[in-house]
């Protein structure tokens, strides 16, 4: 679980192209957007704040992502239709919202599906990470091999969401 953590709170890679912030902390309740270098490829100066996912059960979800994955329970809000769980790693958040009667559209996201696919997190080394992980009984698979080393591996949520830990 120690590797599993370390790993996991340097980089967020993948959504959009776009190189992301590196923070030394995350202050509650969320990570602070940090603007890029000027550069003509990057007009609106953007840069990675959080991905939002509607998920079936906060309480599953928020238990994966802290206890797995490592990340910090970050603040919960209830409204009167929806839930608001923030899970924290330094430069990054995932906001969890669970919104009553909201279904979802697809067991699972594949490549034949449209919609986001899945985002992308940089770990240390990924035969460590896909070893621990599948010790601990959790849906994970090889996503790319190079020269017959796991180099990319995916994890699969209590929900069927997909990440992929990358070196």
């Amino acid at each position: 679980m120690e590797k599993i953590v370390r790993g996991m709170t340097i980089l967020f890679v993948g959504l959009l192209s776009l190189a992301s912030s590196v923070y030394a902390q995350v202050p509650a309740p969320g990570p602070q957007p940090t603007a890029p270098a000027e550069s003509a490829e990057n007009p609106l100066h953007l840069s990675i704040h959080h991905v939002t996912m509607g998920v079936a059960s906060i309480d599953r979800e928020r238990t994966f992502y802290h206890d797995v994955l490592g990340f910090q329970i970050g603040p919960f809000n209830k409204r009167p239709n929806y839930g608001h769980q923030q899970m924290l790693i330094p430069g990054f958040c995932i906001d969890m919202i669970e919104y009553k009667g909201s279904t979802r559209p697809t067991s699972t996201m594949d490549l034949d599906k449209q919609g986001l696919l899945h985002v992308a997190l940089t770990i240390p080394n990924a035969a460590e990470v896909y070893e621990q992980l599948k010790t601990e009984g959790v849906s994970v698979a090889p996503r790319r091999v190079e020269k017959g080393r796991i180099v990319s591996v995916f994890v699969t949520d209590p929900e069927g969401n997909r990440l992929e830990l990358t070196e």
